[in-house]
C-alpha cells in the first residue's frame, strides 16, 4: 500500500483511533508499544504502525526501543 503524503490526512480520517495512534506512532519514529495485560484494541494499533512502515511513509525514522529507561 502507497500513500502519498497528500493523502494520509484523508486516509487516516476513515480509520480508528487506535489505527491512527499507532501510525502517528510510527510516523514520529517511536518503538512499537507491547500492551499490558490482555487488550483487545492492541490489534488496531499493530495495524496502523505495520502499515505506515509498509506504506514507506517516514518508515527510516523508526529507531530501536532503548534499553535503558529515562
Amino acid at each position: 500500500m502507497k500513500i502519498i503524503p497528500a493523502d494520509i490526512t484523508l486516509y487516516l480520517s476513515t480509520k480508528s483511533e487506535f489505527y491512527k495512534a499507532g501510525w502517528k506512532a510510527a510516523d514520529a519514529g517511536i518503538s512499537r508499544k507491547e500492551p499490558e495485560g490482555d487488550n483487545p484494541f492492541y490489534a488496531e494499533y499493530e495495524s496502523g504502525y505495520g502499515d505506515c512502515l509498509s506504506s514507506g511513509y517516514r518508515a527510516s525514522t523508526i529507531r530501536k526501543k532503548s534499553s535503558e529507561k529515562t
